[in-house]
């Protein structure tokens, strides 16, 4: 009798366990208990434990075999900033997912950044940001991270301003935007 190699999953995925042929008796087990009505050559298993199956071939000769199927939960990274995630055109602000993942994408409002598959981002531009890791088994994404930008204040003057040494200077937005 064959089975596959022992199975990882992710949290919410299956797999299907198999034999090599079929049997003209055949029965499945998990935990070392029968698996009801589950005597074909193949069963979908998406919980963890100890599969195994018993077999009788065509010669009357027994056989079985087993496999393990471990479930494992996605990681769910978390972006952490320093400081506040306001920021000005000028400054960029570094958003980390943390080490350890084997690959990550980030993403900006919901749309992939080609070539930002690092373990941080430096953001430059006002968005929602997340992140999506895989720890080589499974995949998971952080919450988002909503990051605001200013643009610096532009001021002119109808004319060249003098101003003289420890004189006060009133300066004025006029109308707020928001």
């Amino acid at each position: 009798t064959v089975l596959t190699d022992d199975a990882q999953l992710c949290d919410g995925e299956q797999t299907t366990l198999s034999v090599d042929r079929f049997f003209p008796h055949m029965q499945w087990y998990r935990e070392e208990q029968p698996i009801l009505n589950d005597t074909l050559h193949y069963i979908t298993a998406s919980e963890a434990g100890l599969y195994g199956i018993a077999v009788i071939d065509e010669h009357g000769c027994p056989g079985s075999g087993s496999i393990t199927v471990t479930v494992a939960s996605p990681p769910e990274p978390v972006i952490s900033y320093t400081g506040s995630a306001n920021f000005c055109v000028e400054s960029d602000i570094k958003l980390d997912a943390g080490s350890g993942y084997q690959s990550y994408q980030w993403f900006k409002d919901g749309e992939i950044l080609p070539n930002a598959n690092k373990c941080f981002y430096m953001a430059g531009e006002a968005g929602t940001y997340t992140v999506s890791v895989s720890n080589g088994n499974c995949s998971g994404s952080s919450a988002p991270v909503s990051v605001t930008g200013s643009s610096p204040v532009a001021i002119s003057a109808d004319k060249e301003p003098v101003i003289c040494s420890g004189d006060a200077v009133l300066f004025s937005t006029g109308t707020a935007v928001s």
